[in-house]
């Protein structure tokens, strides 16, 4: 009897409605190639790139870790992802490295975070890494870019954009400038499903989510089941289930059995601009999804804007007495609320945690999602009493299909602007440019495997294949 074989495009469909499918054994050969595809094109999985923000910078002391290698221990900052390090190289020495240009120290670091290119008083003057790899790569995929917290209003910092260059991160100089982040997740999932849904049931809000977008796909379902083999029922069930708990997050109202409410008792998600944990969460599980369905490979995430006055949120974490802001300036420089910080740092990698955890429960071609991504995560700042742009907090998290050598480490670069890192990154998931910002080449002991044509082959690789 022939296999069962799927195509990567499939969807499930109903009636005028289709899901995507996150990859199944069922899309690949016997050689583990796509079905269908040319020997050549023998990647199993996409390889994606985004950036992840996270703002107030660090105390270095309680980042970076003493020892180099594989056998290196946690410091404070980092115990939260403790689940993960495997799969996470942390970066010492880099440099954002920009230092012409408009700007305070927020503004240039959150504006410089992803591109390496300076700023004028209104916008970047380069393209995001994120950006780079969508517009060489994308292959009509969406770009995603996300913001858990509100863009700020006015002139300060010494730029005229203060919502553009401290409330975003992703830039096209090709695409005319600032990419606007979404930040109500109930508009991330329009964009996921909305299209897919019957065109009767979306001329408003409500009507489009009174039943699971599940339910129109019902019939298709089932029958696809029935055809699985029971690794790829449980990748699916997995898959369905993690749509139908976002559905029930934001639609408070909706019925576990699918049927129609009456009406619309609450909000779907979180309305407010203001950041929360719990929106942060729902964005985080939007993105994860996309991922996993390939509707994005490239895209970014802020969990909060440049210089971090997060506002009331500081109440809901434990211990903070004081915005993660104020309490870079609290008291003379050698007594900087350091105590505050470092509850601020376990926060922001306890959510980053959340994301990572989401992924790395993803099966994915024989790994995971997170095994299939590259993820550069980092802030605005060094020091934060300083506001300094050295040794930054900067960690890679996934090993891009293989192609980062250096998961679960800790390497230490030099002295090396950002746009060595957002270089290196861009090789790991096959982009052929040669430059970005400010870079001045690949970084050593980073990546592995990747052609000498490309310019990425590290030092590591070498060092192991002798």
């Amino acid at each position: 009897m022939n296999p069962f074989r799927l195509s990567r495009r499939a969807l499930l469909r109903g009636v005028g409605a289709g899901i995507a499918l996150p990859l199944l054994d069922a899309m690949l050969d016997n050689r583990g190639i796509l079905y269908g595809s040319a020997s050549a094109q023998s990647a199993t999985a996409p390889i994606r790139l985004f950036t992840f923000f996270f703002p107030g910078g660090c105390e270095k002391a309680s980042w970076h870790p003493k020892e180099l290698g594989a056998g290196y221990t946690l410091t404070d900052s980092l115990q939260p992802l403790a689940a993960h390090k495997a799969a996470i190289t942390v970066v010492s020495g880099i440099k954002l490295g920009v230092n012409n240009g408009d700007g305070d120290a927020h503004a240039r670091g959150t504006g410089c975070f992803a591109t390496g290119a300076p700023l004028t008083k209104t916008a970047s003057t380069g393209t995001s890494v994120d950006q780079v790899a969508q517009e060489e790569l994308g292959q009509g995929k969406q770009s995603l870019v996300l913001n858990a917290q509100k863009k700020p209003n006015g002139s300060y910092g010494g730029v005229e954009k203060a919502g553009d260059i401290y409330g975003e991160i992703s830039w096209s100089v090709a695409g005319g400038g600032v990419i606007e982040a979404r930040r109500n997740p109930n508009d991330v999932f329009d964009s996921l499903f909305k299209n897919l849904l019957p065109s009767k049931a979306i001329d408003n809000h409500a009507q489009a989510y009174e039943q699971s977008v599940l339910s129109y796909v019902k019939d298709n379902t089932t029958r696809l089941q029935k055809k699985l083999g029971a690794a790829d029922r449980q990748r699916l069930d997995a898959h369905l289930t993690a749509i139908r708990d976002l559905e029930l997050r934001l639609m408070p109202s909706a019925q576990i059995t699918c049927t129609a409410p009456s009406a619309l008792t609450a909000p779907m998600g979180p309305e407010s601009a203001e950041y929360s944990t719990e929106k942060a969460h729902q964005l985080m599980d939007l993105l994860a999804l996309a991922m996993a369905c390939d509707i994005t490979r490239y895209g970014s995430f802020m969990l909060g804007i440049g210089s971090n006055n997060f506002g009331c949120a500081h109440k809901s974490i434990v211990g903070a007495e004081l915005s993660e802001h104020s309490a870079a300036h609290d008291g003379s420089g050698a007594v900087r609320r350091y105590d505050q910080i470092r509850i601020y740092k376990r926060y922001q990698m306890t959510q980053l945690t959340y994301l990572l955890d989401k992924l790395a429960a993803m099966p994915e071609a024989g790994g995971s999602v997170l095994d299939h991504s590259a993820i550069f995560v980092g802030s605005e700042l060094g020091d934060p009493a300083s506001h300094d742009h050295n040794n930054m907090p900067v960690l890679v998290c996934g090993k891009a299909g293989g192609r980062i050598a250096s998961a679960g480490s800790h390497i230490d670069v030099g002295d090396r602007p950002v746009g060595d890192l957002l270089l290196t990154l861009l090789g790991a998931v096959g982009s052929k440019a040669t430059s970005i910002g400010n870079s001045t080449g690949v970084l050593p002991g980073i990546l592995a495997g990747l052609p000498l044509a490309q310019g990425v082959t590290s030092m590591i690789f070498e060092r192991r294949t002798r």
